[in-house]
């Protein structure tokens, strides 16, 4: 392989590099904020954004490789490697875009607030929620498996939320009918928000 065929691989791995570092720091800092975004729901067509840009400047990335003559057409190895780096950016760049989405269409947040505070923020309005054991309930939703509602009460204040957890975190759910989806949807990763709500889950 010439300089060119180098150096197109040195580019491609410096921006694997780049995208998997920008991904590593954007997915978890709604939890290291302490903030979990609220959303509207899976469709929300702003959060399909990201993924549009991506696909958008994808193509004329892989057409101007291959046209360019950037691979050796006798170095299928080459094209391994191609393969490689450009799949490891191009999903952490996606990860990272959507990851941002969420927050800049977030209609509501989240807040946690020591040990067993809780602040729902949606709009303009506030509530804040000191939980103790059994101030949360998680019930099946009448709807794609997999998605639960949260029912937080501390007194007479009360607020829904719902989400999709994973099946080892099934165990928390309480038995009954299925409910119907209230509130907004969770729009970051649930699980560290389950491990810290799990004292405040109602078992059944």
């Amino acid at each position: 392989m010439d300089a060119k065929h180098w150096g197109l691989h040195l580019v491609g791995v410096c921006f694997a590099v780049f995208a998997v570092r920008w991904a590593t720091l954007e997915m978890p800092r709604d939890w290291r904020n302490q903030r979990v975004p609220l959303i509207a729901g899976p469709f929300d067509w702003r959060l399909l954004l990201p993924v549009l840009a991506a696909f958008a400047g994808l193509v004329p990335v892989l057409y101007a490789i291959i046209s360019g003559g950037f691979i050796p057409r006798d170095a299928p190895g080459s094209y391994v490697f191609m393969l490689c780096w450009l799949t490891a950016g191009f999903i952490s760049a996606l990860l990272a875009m959507n990851a941002r989405s969420i927050r800049r269409s977030a209609r509501g947040w989240l807040i946690i607030s020591g040990s067993n505070t809780l602040h729902i923020a949606v709009e303009n309005d506030e509530t804040r929620f000191q939980l103790g054991r059994g101030s949360v309930e998680l019930r099946h939703i009448d709807g794609p498996s997999g998605y639960v509602q949260f029912r937080i009460q501390d007194g007479p204040a009360v607020a829904h939320f719902w989400g999709q957890i994973a099946l080892r975190h099934l165990k928390l759910v309480g038995e009954g009918p299925l409910v119907p989806g209230q509130g907004l949807m969770i729009g970051s990763s649930i699980k560290p928000l389950l491990e810290w709500l799990k004292p405040f889950i109602e078992q059944h």
